[in-house]
C-alpha cells in the first residue's frame, strides 16, 4: 500500500509499481469507511492513497490514516515524504508526519516504509531514526520499488555439490525402448502398458491384450516417426496387423495409446564430463527440434528448482491451463522428474545418458511415451 499527500506522487508510486508488477490490492470497505471518517467526502479514497494535506500536522489523525492501509493482505505500507535537510531549513512541520508513521507502525505491528521520491530528499539522520523504529528507509521511488522486489523473492537455496562420476570411455550400450522403459518404470516413472511382438500377426494378438486403441513402433529403430515407424490409436486387430507389415522392422512394440494429452515435456540427462550430470527440461515431442524452449540444472536439483525451471519454458502456460483447458497433474511431472533423477544417481557409474520424449502431461498422470537409455558396457 502507499501513501502520499500528493496525487502526483501517487500516480508516480503507480507507474514505478506498474513496471515491476507489484499489486496494489484495492481497499476493503473497512478501509474505505475508516478512512472516509477521518479525511471527508473530498478525498479519492484509492491504493495508492492520496490523503491530500487537509490533515497535515494533525498527529491523530495521520496516523490513524497511516495505520489503516496496512492489514493481512498489505506486506508493506509505503509513506511517501520528502524531508528537508535541517541544516538549512526549517522541518517542523515533517515532524508530526514522522511521528505519525512511527505511530502507526507501533500501532499496527505491520511493516512500514519511508520514502522519497528523489534519493537525496531523505537526510541521513531521518534515514537512521527510522531504521532505530523498524522502519525501512528508502531513497527514490524507483530504488524503493526495485527494493520491494527484491524483499518479496525467496531467498536463493543452498544448492548441493553436483553429481560427480568418472570420466566417460569406452563403448557405450544403448538399452531398446522397452529396456528403457523398464528401467525407469522400476525407479517409478509410469510408463504404458506394452509388450513386444516378433510378427504381425503376434502384434495383433499382443494389442488385443492391450486393450484398443494401441500405439504401434517398429523395434530397434531410432527416429521412428522419420523412419515410418510409428502407428498410432490403431483402432483394431486388423489395423496393428497391416501397419507392422507396412512398416520397416523385423519387431514390434505394441502399447497402450495415451489420450487426453496437455503438453509433452523431454526430460533428459547428459553426463558431461566438466559439469557432471545436467538436466534439460524442455518442449518436448514434434517441438523440441522446431522450438529453441529449456531449461537445464545441473544434477541433483531441488523439486523446488525443478518447478521454477517448468515455469521459465515458454509452453508453461500448456501446463497451467491453456484457454479453457484443464491443468497437467503438477505433481505427476515433478514425481516423474524426480524419478529419472533417483534413477541417475543410482547408476552414476554407468550412465552416459537418458531421456524420455515425450513425457506426456495430462490432467491426471505423466507418462514416459519414449525413452532412450545409454550407458557403459
Amino acid at each position: 500500500a502507499s501513501l502520499s499527500c500528493s496525487g502526483g506522487e501517487a500516480g508516480l508510486v503507480a507507474d514505478a509499481g506498474h513496471k515491476r508488477a507489484i499489486p496494489f490490492p484495492a481497499l476493503t470497505s473497512d478501509q474505505k469507511q475508516a478512512l472516509a471518517s477521518v479525511l471527508g467526502p473530498l478525498v479519492t479514497l484509492a491504493n495508492p492513497l492520496d490523503y491530500h494535506t487537509d490533515i497535515w500536522r494533525d498527529l491523530e489523525a495521520m496516523t490513524r490514516t497511516f495505520a489503516t492501509l496496512t492489514g493481512p493482505d498489505i506486506d508493506l505500507t509505503l509513506v511517501v515524504l520528502d524531508v528537508p535537510r535541517t541544516d538549512r531549513c526549517n522541518a517542523v512541520d515533517w515532524e508530526v508526519t514522522l511521528t505519525a508513521i512511527e505511530q502507526a507502525a507501533a500501532q499496527s505491528r505491520a511493516r512500514f516504509a519511508l520514502v522519497s521520491s528523489l534519493p537525496e530528499n531523505l537526510p541521513e539522520t531521518v534515514a537512521a531514526r527510522m531504521i532505530a523504529k523498524g522502519i525501512a528507509p528508502l531513497c527514490g521511488l524507483d530504488e524503493a520499488m526495485a527494493a520491494v522486489c527484491v524483499a518479496a523473492t525467496a531467498v536463493p537455496e543452498k544448492q548441493p555439490a553436483p553429481l560427480q562420476a568418472g570420466p566417460v570411455g569406452g563403448a557405450a550400450r544403448v538399452l531398446s525402448e522397452r529396456d528403457s522403459k523398464a528401467a525407469l518404470g522400476a525407479f517409478g516413472i509410469r510408463v504404458p502398458k506394452n509388450v513386444t511382438a516378433p510378427s504381425p500377426k503376434a502384434a495383433a494378438a499382443g494389442a488385443a491384450v492391450i486393450g484398443f486403441p494401441v500405439a504401434l513402433k517398429g523395434d530397434g529403430i531410432a527416429h521412428k516417426s522419420e523412419q515410418a515407424a510409428v502407428a498410432l490409436n490403431l483402432a483394431d486387430a486388423a489395423a496393428v496387423e497391416e501397419a507392422a507389415a507396412a512398416m520397416p522392422a523385423d519387431s514390434f512394440l505394441v502399447e497402450e495409446m495415451i489420450g487426453d494429452g496437455l503438453a509433452e515435456l523431454l526430460v533428459g540427462v547428459v553426463h558431461d564430463p566438466a559439469h557432471g550430470f545436467v538436466l534439460t527440461l524442455a518442449a518436448g515431442g514434434v517441438l523440441t527440434e522446431l522450438l529453441d524452449d529449456r531449461q537445464t540444472l545441473l544434477l541433483p536439483a531441488s523439486r523446488r528448482s525443478i518447478d521454477r525451471a517448468l515455469n521459465r519454458l515458454r509452453i508453461a502456460p500448456l501446463l497451467k491451463g491453456f484457454r479453457c483447458r484443464p491443468a497437467a497433474k503438477r505433481q505427476a511431472i515433478l514425481d516423474s522428474v524426480m524419478a529419472l533423477q533417483d534413477y541417475v544417481v543410482a547408476k552414476a557409474g554407468r550412465i552416459r545418458e537418458v531421456e524420455v520424449n515425450p513425457l506426456v502431461c495430462t490432467p491426471h498422470d505423466a507418462i514416459a511415451v519414449d525413452a532412450l537409455i545409454s550407458e557403459e558396457q
